[in-house]
C-alpha cells in the first residue's frame, strides 16, 4: 500500500522546518524596525496581512535600488500550514537583529 505526502510532512523530512505562522509572531514579538514594519501589514490575531501595504512598504524599503514589487495574490493569511526551513528562518533572523 502506497501513500502520497503532503508537501509539509515532506518538507518536514528533508529538513527540519518552522511554521511561517508561529515564525512571523516570533519576529512581531521583536524590538526592530523590521517588526514594526510587519506589525503595520500582519493582523497579529488572524495572521492576514495587508498586501497592498506590503508591497508599499517594500516598495519604500527598496526604492534607493531601484527595484519596484507588486502583488502576486490580492489575499494572503500567514499559517503554519506554509513551513519555511530552518535555515531560512535563520537568514531572516538575522536581518532583525
Amino acid at each position: 500500500m502506497s501513500r502520497k505526502l503532503k508537501v509539509e510532512e515532506l518538507e518536514s523530512r528533508i529538513a527540519p522546518s518552522v511554521g511561517l505562522w508561529s515564525f512571523v509572531q516570533e519576529l512581531l514579538a521583536t524590538d526592530s524596525p523590521m517588526a514594526n514594519v510587519l506589525q503595520s501589514v500582519v493582523d497579529q490575531n488572524t495572521g492576514d496581512v495587508d498586501v497592498s501595504g506590503a508591497v508599499d512598504a517594500a516598495n519604500s524599503a527598496f526604492a534607493d535600488a531601484g527595484t519596484q514589487f507588486s502583488a502576486v495574490r490580492d489575499t494572503f493569511t500567514l499559517s503554519d500550514s506554509i513551513v519555511i526551513s530552518n535555515k531560512t528562518a535563520d537568514a531572516i533572523r538575522s536581518l532583525f537583529g
